[in-house]
């Protein structure tokens, strides 16, 4: 929501329908509602992109239909109000602003609310300007909302089309959707420390927004190279990328008996999908596929990227319990009737091999080490071992496991119990198991 010509449909074709900024120019004003949906692994909502005319008091009309605006609020998770900052009166949207949050949150107090302040291209605003009328709309909005509404928190964003700001701001308003949020920092937060990875996000590959990342410092940079980089993957493969066959049969058609010819297609993100790119600066931008519709991308030291095999191994863990976490949510929304539901479950898989460790090990889920091979029943169907001889494979009893061989100065073991080389197990309670949220996972601990 917000003024005429403040940017909302701009927004919405730039990060979800993929029309480049310079074309928004074009855009006709919208003169009722647009509304899309959005859809991948972990989360499904619709975009509802109003007009700036709308009135609080009258009935919206969308396609065929009308809603009273208390109706859409009753539905709205998030209201994302959008500020022209170029304007020299946009002071005056602000009663506007004020009277749609109290409206909203007096019919559903359980709506986010968030502020773009919109256009704040560099070349046309200082720094100052931008910090100076983002302080004067959250002290405007703060008094008012605080004789009627205090309890009402709202955040505030600086965006603009023409760099990945928008993108930014974006993904922290849908990650306030994602019940699995929590979970998903924490198997992010498990995976870089097990890698020594710099960053690590969860992007969208479609609207390149990031669902999930680790706790370290987002930098704007690296996301903008990271979000570049699913660019890079999907434009390749659209042109060198596995080519499907559709309709080989051919469509007979009725009225003249005949058969229409095969279709060929490139298909630009599948689970074979992966990409590295090495910056001057010594780091290394990692992609792999972890869904249809995610990609991990990585930032990581040239000189641990070294050891793809081991980082490629942890990914596959994380990809499986990515998967039970996906699942999980799969299940809820089906017995909701595709709703959001509350909570999450935290989903542990095999154990993450780590880079820093002397010892040999073994990690598998609810399973013991012996000698240099552990054999048990891991979440995602694999083991790992590694023996006093400097490798050693490991054998799985669930899912036909992946052999692994990994050498004795890179085993240290995170994951349930570990082995050393006398055979014996190490560590508080092998084969234990953690639970949170209803799923149990491995317990996590690491063998010196």
């Amino acid at each position: 929501m917000g003024p005429r010509r403040s940017g909302k449909s701009s927004i919405e074709r730039v990060v979800f329908h993929k029309m480049s900024p310079h074309e928004t120019l074009f855009l006709e004003t919208t003169q009722n509602v647009d509304i899309n949906l959005v859809n991948n692994d972990l989360i499904r909502f619709q975009t509802w992109d109003f007009g700036g005319d709308i009135s609080l008091y009258d009935n919206v009309q969308y396609g065929e239909g009308s809603m009273t605006p208390d109706e859409i609020f009753k539905r709205t998770s998030t209201l994302v109000y959008v500020i022209d900052a170029q304007e020299e009166d946009y002071e005056d949207a602000l009663p506007k602003l004020v009277e749609t949050i109290s409206t909203a949150h007096h019919v559903n107090p359980n709506i986010h609310f968030e502020v773009f302040l919109h256009k704040v291209d560099g070349d046309f605003m200082s720094e100052e300007t931008k910090a100076e009328r983002q302080q004067g709309i959250q002290h405007y909005v703060s008094g008012e909302l605080g004789e009627t509404n205090g309890d009402v928190l709202v955040s505030y964003y600086l965006t603009s089309i023409y760099d990945h700001s928008a993108l930014e701001a974006l993904s922290k308003v849908v990650q306030k959707l994602v019940p699995q949020l929590p979970t998903l920092n924490n198997l992010l937060d498990i995976l870089i420390s097990s890698c020594n990875i710099d960053k690590s996000y969860l992007v969208d590959v479609v609207t390149k927004l990031y669902i999930a990342t680790d706790s370290n410092p987002v930098d704007v940079h690296t996301y903008e190279l990271c979000s570049d980089l699913v660019d890079v993957v999907v434009d390749v493969s659209y042109i060198y990328g596995v080519k499907v066959i559709e309709n080989k049969e051919g469509n007979k058609n009725d009225d003249n008996g005949t058969v229409g010819a095969p279709v060929i297609r490139a298909v630009p993100y599948d689970s074979k999908s992966t990409a590295a790119i090495r910056l001057n600066s010594g780091m290394v931008l990692y992609l792999r596929y972890v869904s249809p519709f995610l990609a991990l991308v990585c930032v990581i030291r040239e000189e641990y990227f070294t050891k793809r095999s081991l980082l490629d191994y942890n990914i596959d863990c994380f990809t499986a319990s990515l998967e039970r976490v996906c699942n999980e949510n799969n299940k809820r929304q089906h017995a909701r009737g595709l709703t959001t539901g509350a909570g999450a479950a935290t989903a542990g898989g095999a154990g993450l091999v780590s880079f820093n460790s002397t010892g040999a090990g073994s990690a598998a889920n609810a399973g013991t080490a012996t000698g240099d091979a552990s054999d048990g029943a891991a979440g995602a169907g694999t083991g790992i071992g590694a023996g006093a001889s400097g490798s050693a494979s490991s054998d799985s009893s669930a899912g036909g496991g992946n052999d692994v061989g990994v050498d004795t100065d890179t085993s240290t073991v995170i994951g349930s119990g570990a082995s050393d080389a006398a055979g014996t197990s190490s560590g508080a309670g092998a084969g234990a198991n953690a639970s949170t949220g209803g799923v149990s996972g491995s317990a996590i601990r690491s063998a010196e």
